[in-house]
């Protein structure tokens, strides 16, 4: 099987228990969903920018033209 560094030590999963064989299954289950909620982070925070991004264009353009409406509400 696999070799992994857990701290400075090095093992082979071949040498675990079952127990062990579970935990490190588990960190590896961990391991992969920080990678996902990275990813998604990543992705709303680019959102949230575009956002940001167009509601400036959207108040600058509103102050050059004395107002503007979207959906029939002032900005």
């Amino acid at each position: 099987m696999a070799k992994f560094k857990l701290g400075s030590k090095e093992f082979d999963t071949e040498d675990m228990t079952e127990e062990a064989k579970a935990h490190y299954q588990a960190i590896q289950v961990c391991e992969a969903k920080i990678l996902e909620f990275n990813a998604q982070v990543s992705i709303f925070q680019t959102a949230r920018n575009a956002y940001g991004e167009k509601l400036l264009k959207l108040m600058e353009e509103s102050e050059s033209n004395g107002g503007i409406e979207s959906d029939g509400i002032p900005l």
